[in-house]
């Protein structure tokens, strides 16, 4: 759930931007987003140790990730454009 509280995502916030504008520079290409997540996680799991366990716990992170993503920004989005093209499921 990335609905911490609003203290600890401000040690975040500054990171997080530097982040972007990397991110930016690089044109948001998809090969960097999937560098900076992968070696995030790999680096977590180097220190608390490889396990099932702990790889479940980080692959669960990034599945939930995607799902509130998908919940949050994608489907409002395709709400949208079904109004404004036209229902393909009848």
């Amino acid at each position: 759930m990335p609905y911490i509280r609003k203290n600890d995502r401000l040690q975040y916030e500054e990171l997080l931007e530097k982040l972007l504008d990397l991110l930016e520079q690089s044109g948001y290409h998809p090969g960097h987003m999937n560098f900076v997540i992968s070696d995030l996680i790999n680096k977590c799991l180097g220190e608390e140790g490889m396990s099932y366990t702990n790889a479940n716990k980080w692959i669960g992170s990034l599945e939930c990730a995607k799902l509130e993503i998908y919940r949050r920004l994608l489907v409002p989005y395709e709400n949208d454009k079904c109004q404004e093209n036209g229902e393909v499921f009848k």
